[in-house]
């Protein structure tokens, strides 16, 4: 067997072991669900729950490949810890999308939604710091975390106002990134590829604000209007910065291509 192989063959096991420890960690849940809610409530909240696991594992399977630094050819036989921290923040997105079915919001679980948003967002702050402290810092994780950060928003804003603790057109400023992404590929497709993101340094703050209004409607501290504002506000900032990236974007790029004609002629 050639060692590019062994190592594929590897890395897949080791990513089998994952994802079956994510099943059964989802499959106690679900108990424990139907424990506190009764049946139907689980069976609601995995008929959501199972489909987004499902988009994740697809997500990992498709991207082990990539499990290796960037730039390097070298292929890692091992996920890494750190890789391990975002697959369990994706689980815990989840299950919490599970709860967009699930009446909550005065039951024994009404603290759970918030919970397992807080617990996403707090290993959001601990899976790149591992990599960087334990020298594993992987393509593979560099994706999975921006697909997770982007699937965070959406679906603690989808859990929110199927609770109707916001009003639907929220639910918009979740898709904002997948629009962004989109109008991207779609200029590539074109061939009219984007000039790079240019940096930016209010994005992470942004991004942070918006977390923290998806997790103050969650925690049902604040009445329906108040949620409201706070919510709205942090969405329009932060749709306002995709806003002005895809404008930077599409101004460079259509300069950088005015140049290269002249250059040309």
């Amino acid at each position: 067997m050639k060692p590019t192989v062994a190592v594929k063959t590897r890395l897949r096991r080791r990513a089998g072991a994952v994802v079956a420890g994510v099943v059964s960690a989802t499959a106690l849940a679900g108990l424990t669900l139907a424990a506190t809610l009764g049946d139907n409530a689980a069976v609601r909240w995995a008929l959501v729950t199972g489909p987004v696991l499902c988009a994740g594992f697809a997500l990992l399977a498709t991207n082990l490949d990539a499990n290796r630094a960037a730039g390097a050819t070298v292929l890692r036989p091992r996920l890494g810890s750190a890789n391990v921290v975002t697959i369990a923040r994706g689980t815990l997105l989840a299950w919490l999308a599970g709860f967009a079915m699930v009446p909550w919001e005065t039951g024994p679980l009404a603290a759970a939604p918030v919970a397992l948003y807080l617990g996403n967002t707090a290993l959001d702050a601990v899976d790149g710091a591992l990599a960087r402290r334990v020298g594993n810092v992987t393509e593979l994780g560099a994706r999975l975390d921006a697909e997770f950060d982007g699937a965070g928003v959406l679906v603690g804003l989808g859990v929110a106002v199927a609770a109707d603790i916001l009003p639907d057109a929220l639910v918009l400023v979740g898709l904002i990134k997948y629009t962004y992404v989109g109008i991207g590929w779609l200029a590539s497709r074109r061939g009219r590829p984007l000039s790079p993101l240019p940096a930016r340094a209010s994005r992470r703050p942004l991004a942070g604000l918006q977390m923290f209004a998806v997790a103050v409607a969650l925690s049902l501290l604040l009445i329906r209007p108040a949620a409201t504002l706070v919510a709205g506000a942090a969405g329009t900032a932060y749709t306002l910065g995709f806003v002005r990236d895809l404008w930077l974007r599409l101004g460079r790029g259509a300069y950088e291509r005015v140049n290269l004609v002249g250059q040309q002629s």
